[in-house]
């Protein structure tokens, strides 16, 4: 599947949950809950477990006029690691890192989708 092609995918399986959890109170309540059990039943896969790196993923409903999230807690005098030093440096930002997220997620749920209709 070619970079555009892939991007236009992963797009529109993003915003299938999003309509879904629009939509569907009790999916929207589980997103919230227990984020990793409701990408697993969006992607045909009740009861799996999701991958690492979606593990950490959460979602929440904005009723605030501002979400501002915070940094993880740090000792006063620790010295920053080395992956730390490269974000203050500007190899990564945090829209950069939700981008990341939001393709890792995505590319979960097409490869998870497209494997259980595959086998149907």
């Amino acid at each position: 599947m070619s970079a555009p092609a892939n991007a236009a995918s992963q797009s529109d399986v993003m915003q299938r949950l999003l309509t879904r959890s629009a939509t569907d109170r009790a999916f929207r309540a589980k997103l919230i809950a227990e984020p990793s059990a409701a990408i697993a039943e969006f992607a045909g896969k009740p009861g799996s477990e999701v991958p690492p790196a979606l593990q950490r993923v959460r979602f929440i409903e904005n009723t605030a006029d501002a979400t501002i999230v915070l940094p993880d807690v740090v000792a006063p005098a620790a010295e920053l690691s080395e992956a730390e030093l490269e974000t203050v440096s500007g190899g990564t930002t945090p829209f950069c890192v939700l981008l990341a997220v939001d393709a890792a997620l995505a590319a979960y749920l097409i490869l998870e989708i497209s494997h259980d209709t595959s086998h149907q």
